[in-house]
């Protein structure tokens, strides 16, 4: 009941003024730890398209819980794969890789190249499921 009530809250707090936006982010990067399964509630919110869009060098909102939010939402596989591409993920997670590189931090490192595999592995069963299908650039 609680969950439901800060998820369906969760737009204002991510929009609020500093700090409750990292509270928010925060607290919700360990609910998706726990229980994948409230990807489909953000969904349902419409929150993962703003989510997608915090995941990106130089955003305000960019930081760790950010990127486990991004992690815990890819491996659910609530997402489909056109979805995560019509948000740029690839072009975002190049930036944010080489950022990450190129500043030697290594505390994304881990989560990005689980975020990477899970994308590949999602490319890998939409080809198998249906060859002819292009995957958008």
């Amino acid at each position: 009941m609680i969950l439901k009530k800060f998820l369906a809250n969760y737009g204002l707090i991510v929009t609020d003024q500093e700090p409750m936006p990292l509270y928010g982010l925060k607290l919700l990067s360990v609910i998706l730890e726990r229980n994948a399964a409230f990807v489909m509630i953000l969904k349902k919110l419409s929150l993962t398209q703003v989510l997608l869009e915090y995941f990106s060098v130089g955003h305000a909102k960019f930081n760790a819980f950010t990127v486990k939010i991004v992690r815990a939402m890819v491996a659910s596989r609530e997402i489909p794969i056109e979805e995560l591409l019509e948000h740029d993920i690839v072009t975002k997670l190049n930036k944010i890789m080489q950022d990450v590189v190129t500043k030697n931090q290594e505390w994304a490192s881990d989560h990005l190249l689980i975020i990477m595999n899970e994308i590949l592995h999602l490319v890998a069963e939409l080809k198998k499921t249906d060859p002819e299908s292009k995957v958008p650039q």
